[in-house]
């Protein structure tokens, strides 16, 4: 190995991913310790929100209702499609401007 100047310092970036027993919503604490073989660093923490945007909606469908009217229905989201998170509202949008 080519030994380095003495003013030259080595960093490395560290990745873990863990992909199992943690809650899809909440907080979780995070903490990181370094350890040689004379002890243990202070631990480094900081909280982590694990939460993301539901997914599409499903069974969206349109039918007509009454004179001028649209009767819309959809598939409700189970929360594992939530993140996780219950839903807590749906928006419906509806451009008037379309002409076939």
């Amino acid at each position: 190995a080519v030994p380095r100047p003495a003013n030259m310092q080595l960093h490395t970036r560290m990745n873990l991913t863990v992909n199992d027993g943690l809650e899809p919503r909440g907080t979780h604490r995070i903490s990181v310790i370094a350890r040689n073989i004379v002890g243990d660093s202070e631990p480094t923490s900081l909280l982590a929100l694990l939460a993301a945007a539901p997914s599409p909606v499903t069974g969206l469908a349109v039918a007509a209702h009454a004179f001028g009217g649209l009767q819309i229905r959809w598939d409700t989201l189970p929360e594992h499609m939530a993140s996780g998170l219950p839903i807590t509202s749906y928006r419906v949008y509806i451009d008037r401007g379309w002409r076939i």
